[in-house]
């Protein structure tokens, strides 16, 4: 069975968050931040594109609590509860990436707090995550993925847990840990800038390359990041030497 289907109208049923993503964001109108309702404007004018984009098997809890673990070697070995597991676009259970680089704190401390090396864990998680969509040759728009991935954790943070309801926006004064790590979570550098930093990279040490394959066949010395025209430029002094 293939694990990703492929993007346009899904063929199979819709689950409950697959089935009221637009009457949730509509919800999420009524939360109590203008930085916050920029982004679930954000979500609103691109909820057409993730609807259409890739749909897959998603987990419906993706906390660390769920995250079976090696103690020894720190893989992953499993997930449990997937009671709310359903068909989704590709890329909204990345909400969950956040989840698991921090942890959570007292409410006085804001209720989460990012480890010291969090910059570095995601980023190695954004590294193999792309090699790995990379390897298996799945069609995955990024900007898709990561229009789905904001959408995720405006879902999965911006709306109140009563105990299964989920029919109430986090509020101020009564839900203030959960504000909190929504606002990070969604300054969080996303898979798309991770990529570009990737191709940068990797231009770089193409540029690299060929400035030590220069270096090692014509024999140049000095900085190998000059122009062309340096190559050709001559030493008027060596010219009249010639003559």
């Amino acid at each position: 069975m293939k694990r990703i289907l492929p993007a346009g109208r899904p063929t199979m049923a819709k689950g409950t968050i697959g089935e009221s993503m637009r009457w949730r964001l509509n919800l999420l109108s009524g939360l109590p931040d203008k930085d916050l309702l920029t982004h679930v404007s954000e979500a609103q004018a691109q909820l057409d594109i993730v609807e259409a984009s890739s749909w897959c098997l998603t987990h419906g809890d993706l906390l660390p609590g769920n995250m079976m673990v090696d103690a020894e070697t720190g893989h992953l070995t499993g997930l449990i509860d997937w009671a709310e597991a359903e068909w989704l676009p590709f890329g909204m259970a990345l909400y969950g990436v956040e989840e698991v680089l921090g942890e959570g704190m007292s409410c006085a401390a804001g209720g989460f707090e990012y480890y010291d090396d969090h910059e570095e864990l995601r980023r190695l998680f954004w590294d193999e995550f792309l090699a790995l969509v990379r390897r298996d040759g799945e069609e995955i728009q990024l900007g898709e993925a990561e229009a789905a991935r904001k959408l995720g954790i405006l879902l999965w943070r911006g709306i109140a847990f009563d105990d299964g309801k989920m029919d109430r926006v986090v509020e101020s004064g009564r839900d203030d840990s959960e504000i909190h790590k929504l606002r990070l979570f969604l300054e969080a550098p996303s898979v798309v800038v991770c990529s570009n930093k990737m191709f940068h990279w990797s231009e770089s040490l193409i540029s690299l390359w060929a400035c030590v394959r220069r270096v090692f066949w014509h024999g140049r010395r000095g900085c190998c990041f000059g122009s062309e025209s340096d190559e050709t430029e001559q030493d008027p002094g060596s010219v009249e030497r010639r003559k």
